[in-house]
């Protein structure tokens, strides 16, 4: 039993390691400053490639290293001044809320352009070894009992008709595949395939659909993720374990868009050799977005040929906090169109942690059950 007045907290130890819990002192917030209260964290993609080691080049603070940052919740305590979202909704303690993950430093030039998900200041930083858990206010990671929310993040009440299912990847996997569809300036009517129909590429058809996408084609090695991807609103599915050459899958690509290419493409697996594979997916004067590549030092060899009928691709790093109050209004009006509750597939307690997370990797493996995986405190 958790002692009183303090909070149980997960703690990265390092690639493959088992997590360690332990207890912090539940904060105070400080003036503009809100604690929430963690009812579901999801595990995201991200926090896979840390835990095989992927990104071991950041490094871990001494005594371990704070993670998760998606996650549904309520607010327990609020700071000093605050009674609204940032909508000017009232809140108050217990209601439901939404954080937004992304905070720029508020003063390069992306952030007053209106871009603070490329802050200069933010990306600078991304090889840094992360927060301490000993440093207070020690639940800065949403794995754990609560989540400690700064003044300068933004927040949006949540609609009573969406369940925490269905919020907990707003911050992080709907956000970013959202902005990665505007960056790719989709259209009515384009074509579009998917790379990866894990929980941002379920979530990347179904957006696609509601912006009146045409024909959306999920590529996928797993059947059961294939399987949802249609229900999602897939009109095609390739398993690539049946198509197994880069080659074969664009040719099919190809055939079922009536030898044009598609429109659009989406990198959202995080496997750099995806990428050549997406450009020549496209149409000539088609467009690529890399998204799932977070991982530094995976270079991938390009024929230059291949942009040469004006391919493009481009890259898309989260999300604008604007894309937030969109996805959930988007939510509320597609809760019946599209089966949003069977995304989060698994659910673990807290304190079974490693174990959801064994679960959940996917990497070197022919299937796997989860499609996401979640913690409850």
């Amino acid at each position: 039993m958790t002692k009183a007045g303090y909070g149980k907290l997960a703690v990265f130890m390092g690639p493959g390691n088992p997590w360690e819990i332990r207890e912090y002192p539940i904060p105070k917030p400080e003036p503009g400053a809100i604690l929430g209260k963690v009812t579901l964290a999801g595990l995201c993609g991200s926090d896979l490639h840390d835990w095989r080691g992927d990104r071991a080049y950041q490094g871990i603070p001494e005594g371990g290293r704070i993670q998760g940052h998606e996650w549904a919740g309520t607010i327990d305590t609020l700071g000093e001044g605050v009674t609204a979202d940032s909508l000017g909704n009232p809140i108050k303690p217990g209601d439901r809320i939404v954080s937004n993950q992304v905070v720029g430093c508020g003063t390069c030039k992306n952030c007053l352009n209106g871009d603070p998900n490329i802050c200069g200041i933010r990306m600078r930083a991304y090889n840094t070894p992360g927060n301490s858990p000993e440093t207070p206010p020690h639940f800065t990671g949403t794995f754990g009992d609560y989540f400690y929310i700064r003044p300068n993040q933004l927040v949006f009440k949540v609609p009573d008709e969406l369940t925490d299912e269905m919020i907990v990847p707003v911050n992080c996997a709907y956000g970013t595949v959202y902005q990665g569809l505007l960056k790719g300036e989709i259209k009515g009517g384009d074509s579009v395939v998917v790379m990866g129909a894990g929980g941002l590429g379920l979530a990347a058809i179904a957006f696609a659909r509601d912006m009146g996408a045409g024909k959306i084609i999920a590529v996928d090695k797993l059947a059961n993720r294939l399987e949802l991807a249609k229900e999602f609103g897939a009109d095609e599915t390739i398993d690539a374990s049946q198509y197994e050459s880069a080659e074969s899958r664009i040719e099919r690509v190809w055939e079922l868009t009536d030898n044009r290419g598609a429109d659009l493409a989406l990198e959202l697996v995080g496997m750099s050799s995806i990428l050549p594979e997406c450009l020549r997916m496209t149409r000539f004067g088609g467009t690529s977005v890399e998204i799932g590549n977070v991982v530094i030092g995976r270079p991938v060899m390009i024929d230059p040929f291949d942009f040469i009928p004006e391919r493009k691709i481009v890259g898309s790093w989260m999300y604008k906090p604007s894309v937030i109050p969109k996805i959930l209004d988007l939510l509320v009006r597609t809760q019946n169109t599209f089966p949003w509750h069977k995304l989060v597939s698994h659910r673990f307690k807290l304190t079974d942690i490693t174990n959801a997370f064994k679960a959940a990797e996917w990497d070197g493996r022919d299937q796997v059950a989860v499609t996401r995986a979640c913690l409850e405190p």
